[in-house]
């Protein structure tokens, strides 16, 4: 498979410097706590997608994706998930968030058979289930959420209106706590 056009977490990390952002009363630490997933992408082809972010109680914080041999993200067809964790720090309506770690789990055979064939991240031996942290690795940009580099720092506005995340001022995604 391809690389799929999944949201690029990497864009995040090049849009998300900024000021604060506006909101209701939601924006506190513990309101950002928990999983928040968009909704499914089609991406034509019979592929889909599915972005989250996650944020703990102790500072961490993951941004997680997740492609699908399926038009409608179907659990039982996925062929990978990718997560990038960080560590945060909350403040008003932003928070300073530094990568930590890039994980790649291919969840399907073919998946496998495609990344080991194209020595993804310089890796020929990728395994069923297996991950793999690739933050540092030179992958050309092959993985959706592009290259990562370990701390990386970067400062994000929220905003959180009707139940509704808005992140890194970055359009098209609405992230509903799950």
């Amino acid at each position: 498979m391809g690389k799929l056009s999944c949201m690029v977490i990497l864009f995040f990390f090049i849009s998300c410097v900024g000021g604060g952002g506006s909101g209701d009363s939601g924006n506190s630490k513990d309101s950002l706590v928990g999983s928040w997933y968009a909704d499914c992408e089609s991406f034509g082809g019979g592929y889909s997608g599915l972005t989250g972010i996650s944020f703990s109680n102790d500072g961490k914080m993951e941004f997680i994706g997740k492609n699908y041999h399926s038009t409608n993200c179907d659990e039982s067809t996925i062929q990978n998930i990718q997560i990038v964790e960080h560590t945060y720090e909350k403040n008003s309506s932003s928070f300073s968030a530094t990568v930590k770690h890039h994980f790649a789990t291919p969840k399907h055979a073919d998946q496998v058979s495609d990344w080991n064939t194209n020595s993804l991240c310089g890796f020929n031996n990728w395994t069923l289930d297996i991950t793999k942290d690739v933050v540092d690795v030179n992958c050309n940009d092959d993985l959706d959420e592009g290259d990562q580099t370990s701390n990386y720092q970067f400062d994000c506005a929220f905003t959180i209106v009707n139940g509704v995340l808005d992140v890194c001022d970055v359009g098209g995604y609405q992230y509903r706590k799950q």
